[in-house]
């Protein structure tokens, strides 16, 4: 009993030690987190070079590192969380300080002008947002030709800017967020929005949605009431404010899935109409022009205009592939399934237990129903198949159901 009680007194303290050590490791980071910047030395421009200490990156690299060797549950980048702010300095060929943003630390050590010129990089980069971290959100801090000044606080705090090359501010150090995308910026300041051109001209403002970029960068998320629609880069309306959700990006037929305040989905075209009304339950993958669509618990097939093609009348519908489409019924306790063509013709007749799709003018189809029904499991491919060790008695057919194997 003795020998009990110390061993687990002992086993008490290992734990207890780890956590306080994986505890002072984490408060280790953050804004104490003391870590040498990357010092980039930048090539002269109008008789002035730019030298940057470089704290995002460094972070940034310290995250990557600890990642790759002491991986844990929570990313480390979560525990360092932001780095402070990049400074910037500006010198002239004497090496006298002109200008300088940031607090230098004493401990940096430059080198000469002269020596920096052997290393020295252009000013032509870009950064962008990298999204947030439970919490920490990272941002860029470059943003080409221009520099982002101070740091992300918080809502309402108001500190971020942008300086040119030449340590000139062209942004003053008002914004809570700053984004830069393809061609256009998006500004926040509390409630009020601006899209911005690369030149930083103003293209619209607004109290009345929430801006961001999209998905693809191409238009902008507009969100009001938890509603989204997109606007173009000047500004301009160019899906309505009014769904649930948008699936960005456009597919090669110049459509959108959209999902309606009721929660039913559709398609609206670049122009904002809905092509494909919003009374569906979901949809597949276009094939050859075909989707397969959900619609009172039936699935049937759409064409790009919303026209019913192949009646509802399935309980499940996949896509098409070399011209034959799964789908199936259910039949008393199992679906049974088979092949239909783009007429709707069932080519192959509905009676096998799972199928997959055609490969090569071949497919693999389940002849027997397990007495539990849900060892039935549906796959794409005999790949598929074969690497999910899929149970049951399988055959391979060709296009006009005849057993080959």
């Amino acid at each position: 009993m003795v020998w009990y009680i110390i061993f687990y007194m002992i086993l008490k303290f290992c734990i207890l030690s780890v956590l306080i050590s994986i505890s002072m490791c984490g408060q280790g980071f953050g804004e104490d987190f003391d870590i040498d910047p990357i010092i980039n030395y930048y090539s002269f421009s109008q008789g002035q070079q730019m030298v940057e200490l470089d704290y995002f990156s460094a972070y940034k690299n310290r995250g990557s590192q600890l990642n790759s060797e002491q991986p844990r549950a929570l990313n480390w980048n979560s525990v360092i969380g932001n780095p402070p702010e990049n400074v910037y300095l500006f010198r002239n060929s004497q090496g006298r300080i002109l200008k300088r943003f940031g607090q230098w630390p004493s401990d940096i050590q430059l080198l000469s002008v002269k020596k920096s010129l052997e290393i020295c990089k252009p000013h032509h980069h870009r950064s962008r947002t990298m999204g947030s971290k439970i919490g920490n959100p990272v941002f860029g801090t470059r943003f080409y030709p221009y520099y982002l000044i101070g740091k992300q606080i918080s809502y309402g705090k108001g500190t971020l800017g942008l300086i040119d090359s030449l340590g000139n501010f062209v942004l003053p150090r008002k914004y809570d967020v700053i984004v830069q995308a393809k061609e256009y910026f998006i500004m926040q300041s509390g409630d009020l929005y601006e899209i911005r051109d690369n030149n930083l001209k103003i293209k619209y403002s607004t109290k009345r949605y929430r801006l961001q970029p999209s998905n693809d960068l191409s238009f902008i998320l507009a969100t009001k009431d938890n509603l989204q629609g997109l606007l173009n880069t000047e500004g301009d309306i160019a899906i309505p404010v009014k769904y649930r959700a948008l699936r960005l990006p456009f597919n090669k037929n110049g459509l959108m899935e959209v999902q309606n305040k009721e929660g039913f989905y559709g398609f609206v075209n670049r122009k904002g109409k809905e092509v494909i009304s919003c009374k569906y339950q979901n949809f597949g993958d276009f094939t050859d022009g075909l989707i397969s669509a959900k619609k009172n618990d039936k699935r049937g097939f759409i064409d790009v205009k919303g026209k019913t093609v192949i009646p509802f009348k399935y309980d499940h519908a996949f896509w098409f592939v070399e011209g034959f489409a799964r789908v199936s019924k259910r039949i008393g306790n199992y679906y049974h399934f088979g092949y239909i063509d783009k007429q709707g013709n069932e080519i192959i007749p509905l009676k096998y237990a799972s199928a997959t799709d055609f490969e090569n003018g071949y497919a693999w189809v389940r002849l027997d129903f397990p007495e539990d029904r849900n060892q039935v499991k549906i796959y794409k491919s005999y790949k598929e198949l074969k690497d999910r060790k899929g149970i049951g008695k399988w055959v391979k057919i060709d296009k006009s159901g005849k057993i080959v194997e």
